[in-house]
């Protein structure tokens, strides 16, 4: 797919999407301003302020305080694209200087004909995709939990199921380079707390992201990935498989940023708050100091939400992070019903708390099947000692260098391995 839709940067320029010329999406622009429909003019209008600025934390907040009833917020964003150029000038007075929250440039920006044509290309690419949505704060199937927060971005753009990010969810995060120990941990709680009856939310990054998300998708439950670059862009490209299944199995990929958004540094951090706003509680499984793992914590405390940690060795820096928070006031968990046993009353009495077994029991990679293919069964055999490199695991095997990497990429893609950050490679547990 061509580069059509830049970030919402200053950086970045749109560009036409691919078979629109400039003069057909500006015509369609100006269809977009003139339609009727209430509803496709109201989305319009939430798209336009999400593309037309860069849509940081701190704007979100000046907009919720401006506006505590988003639906307020949304007549006035419809009322600009109305064709009574009158009532549109009134929406923006109250929008901007000196009362509303949008400076000058910002209403300029939201009134660009170069905003408008976005629109329209964003709103083609969704109809070409009829399983993406755009989700605006006044929405009846926006995130309850999120809603409520200081800082709700003003529109989510999701892919996937709407109905997965109704229920309650717990919050699972950890570090990327993340131990086998951890893996096991994540992937068996997300899998008994998905069971319960939790949606598993999670940020799609490697290691313990990925397990959490796993965890949940062996129990049949629908997990929610909220990423940092657009719906269109899975970042690990890796993951592609992994938010297919996503998407498939009734979860969704939500994001506050547009499409074609690349994967950002500053995002991340943003991208955080979205996972602890949308939970009951966050559960830290490993986490060094510094991490990034951290600040979903940091957001969780100001959002008013559980903050979980699980103990890890102390010579081993992924527990570091953890052991802070242990230190200042987190809840100690090892299991899933340790983590239910934190949540409020009314949600526990929500939960089928039967299927939760009173003492986790890490399943043994021993109890997986051996792979059928030779070359994927010696290098099997040869992780049931621990992590290896691919030298040692040339050594261990006898098998060359390009054989080992085939047979990896496969044991990978079956879930049966996983790489860290290192480049070692470690059994990766089956859960049955």
């Amino acid at each position: 797919m061509e580069d059509v839709f830049g970030a919402p940067s200053p950086v970045r320029a749109s560009q036409p999407a691919s078979g629109v010329t400039s003069q057909g999406s500006t015509e369609a622009a100006v269809r977009v301003a003139s339609q009727t429909d209430s509803q496709a003019v109201s989305q319009a209008a939430w798209l336009a302020l999400a593309l037309a600025l860069p849509l940081t934390s701190r704007r979100c907040r000046r907009l919720r305080e401006a506006y505590p009833d988003p639906a307020e917020l949304g007549d006035l964003l419809a009322a600009t694209f109305a064709r009574d150029g009158s009532a549109a000038q009134r929406a923006l007075r109250q929008l901007g200087p000196p009362g509303g929250p949008l400076d000058p440039a910002q209403i300029s920006a939201l009134m660009s004909l170069g905003t408008r044509q976005r629109v329209d290309e964003t709103l083609l690419w969704l109809d070409a995709h009829p399983d993406c949505h755009l989700l605006p704060v006044d929405a009846a199937g926006y995130p309850p939990r999120l809603r409520d927060t200081i800082d709700p971005p003003p529109l989510l753009f999701v892919r996937g199921s709407l109905a997965a990010l109704q229920g309650p969810g717990i919050a699972i995060v950890g570090s990327r380079d993340v131990s086998p120990a951890g893996r096991d941990t994540a992937r068996l709680m997300a899998r008994e707390l998905a069971t319960a009856g939790l949606s598993i939310i999670s940020g799609l990054a490697l290691g313990t992201d990925a397990e959490a998300h796993a965890g949940a998708l062996e129990s049949a439950t629908a997990t929610v990935a909220v990423m940092a670059t657009g719906i269109d862009e899975v970042y690990p490209r890796r993951h592609a498989r992994l938010a297919a299944a996503i998407v498939a199995r009734g979860g969704a990929l939500v994001s506050e940023f547009p499409l074609r958004h690349p994967p950002q540094p500053w995002a991340f951090p943003l991208r955080n708050r979205l996972i602890s706003g949308m939970s009951e509680g966050v559960v830290v499984v490993e986490a060094a100091l510094p991490s990034g793992t951290l600040t979903t914590a940091r957001h969780a405390l100001d959002q008013g939400r559980e903050v979980m940690a699980v103990p890890g060795p102390v010579d081993h820096r992924g527990s570091a992070g953890c052991h802070a928070l242990l230190r200042e006031g987190a809840t100690l968990v090892t299991c899933a019903d340790e983590v239910l046993l934190q949540l409020a009353t009314p949600l526990q009495a929500a939960l089928d708390l039967s299927t939760i077994s009173s003492k986790p029991r890490p399943p043994s990679p021993s109890s997986s099947p051996p792979p059928a293919d030779a070359d994927e069964r010696r290098l099997w055999d040869a992780l049931a000692s621990g992590m290896q490199s691919i030298d040692g695991l040339v050594r261990s095997t006898g098998l060359d260098a390009s054989r080992i990497s085939g047979a990896l990429t496969r044991l990978e893609l079956d879930q049966r391995v996983a790489e860290d950050s290192s480049g070692r490679f470690s059994r990766r547990t089956l859960v049955s």
